[in-house]
């Protein structure tokens, strides 16, 4: 869940003074995006996805644009039906560099054994 403001000036006040020992950095999200409203100054955006536009900073506050970036699926169901296609391409991979490999190899033997014959081919007789 992000929660944040309506305006980028109304984020921009809403920005407090952290102390820490760490390095602290003011940042303002802006986006265009489905939200909710709640508790009178805050929206919320569910399983919001997104994509660097612009980074640039200004006066101390860094400066962040993203774009909607949705994921296709909508519902858990979808989601876990993606998932389950995904492993089943990562498989499907796996097993042909697999079938690949094996193949290779076998073609590896089947010159060593060609070099071997004609190796031995060339041997004179033995006396």
């Amino acid at each position: 869940m992000m929660a944040g403001w309506k305006s980028e000036e109304e984020a921009v006040k809403g920005i407090w003074a952290a102390e820490s020992k760490n390095t602290v950095f003011k940042v303002v999200i802006s986006t265009k995006t489905k939200c909710a409203s709640a508790v009178v100054c805050r929206l919320f955006a569910q399983r919001f996805n997104s994509k660097k536009k612009t980074l640039e900073e200004k006066e101390g506050i860094w400066y962040l644009t993203v774009e909607d970036d949705s994921w296709s699926y909508k519902t858990l169901a979808e989601w876990k039906e993606w998932v389950k296609e995904q492993a089943a391409e990562k498989a499907a991979a796996e097993a042909a560099a697999l079938a690949a490999g094996a193949a290779e190899g076998a073609v590896d033997m089947a010159a060593d054994k060609a070099e071997e014959g004609a190796a031995a081919a060339m041997d004179p007789p033995a006396e």
